[in-house]
Formats: structure tokens, C-alpha cells, sequence
């Protein structure tokens, strides 16, 4: 989670939930780092791939899961 003074200046850029927001994206970027993903690469697929995935797929997209897909 980020600083304390870093949280509350999201939440007054964000609205009060901003530093929370803000704690779930490190968190999201940590995990693709630690899982040796590329962080941009893996929220740009999916991103787009998300929407038409079924729910018994979603596990497929989480970093340690991940695979990027192939054109």
C-alpha cells in the first residue's frame, strides 16, 4: 500500500476512495513484476480480451497465469 501522505493525497485527487484504487493497481503491477510480466503488455491484453472471456477462463489472465495471445 502506498504511504500514508501519498494515500491522502490520492484520495483528495481521486475522491475519497482514490488511495484504495491507487494500493490495488500497485499491487496489481507488483504481482506481474514479481511473475516476470510485463506489466503494460499484461493490462493491455487483458484489457482486451476480458470482456469476451468466460468466467471459467478469467483464472487464465492472472499474471502468474498469464500468456499473451498470439495474432
Amino acid at each position: 500500500m502506498p504511504p500514508k501522505k501519498a494515500r491522502a493525497g490520492l484520495d483528495a485527487r481521486f475522491g475519497p476512495r482514490g488511495g484504495r484504487r491507487a494500493a490495488i493497481v500497485y499491487s496489481l503491477i507488483q504481482t506481474c513484476k514479481l511473475n516476470d510480466v510485463d506489466p503494460q503488455a499484461w493490462l493491455a491484453d487483458v484489457l482486451a480480451r476480458i470482456a469476451e472471456c468466460p468466467v471459467s477462463r478469467l483464472p487464465d489472465l492472472l499474471p502468474w497465469n498469464w500468456q499473451p495471445q498470439r495474432a
